[in-house]
């Protein structure tokens, strides 16, 4: 009796971590993809200045109130970033499982991204650039 209702409930623990494991990733709700998916209005950058491979706090300034810079992420993976005086910039992008962001401007211009935060109403990039560790906080725009 107790090694039936054992394998009754093996089986049914291996039923959930099939159909569990069966489901998309890409853009269903609640996963990166979908979450990223809107416009975004970036509130502060951070460089990482004493080279210590971690963005401090008194590294994170808040953009000028003069600049106004945004990415778009469109749900049919296209995006657009606008910033205040120069061109629009056309980008492909893509999710990389969890936490990275994959931002193609060219065939030669790709930008890769750690997502350390995103929510309904923020998004949080660090990136290596040739200068170091750099971050970029956005808000949600509606």
């Amino acid at each position: 009796m107790i090694k039936k209702s054992h394998f009754i409930l093996l089986t049914a623990c291996m039923l959930t971590v099939a159909m569990l494991s069966a489901c998309r990733k890409d853009d269903g709700p609640g996963t990166p993809f979908s979450k990223i998916t809107g416009k975004w209005k970036k509130a502060q950058y951070a460089t990482d200045d004493n080279a210590n491979g971690i963005l401090d706090d008194w590294e994170i300034h808040d953009v000028d109130n003069t600049i106004t810079n945004t990415l778009e992420f469109k749900k049919d993976s296209t995006g657009i970033e606008s910033t205040t005086s120069a061109p629009e910039l056309y980008f492909n992008w893509r999710v990389g499982g969890d936490v990275s962001l994959i931002m193609e401007y060219g065939a030669s211009d790709t930008v890769n991204y750690q997502v350390k935060e995103v929510n309904a109403s923020r998004l949080n990039l660090v990136t290596d650039t040739k200068f170091g560790l750099a971050g970029y906080y956005y808000r949600r725009t509606f």
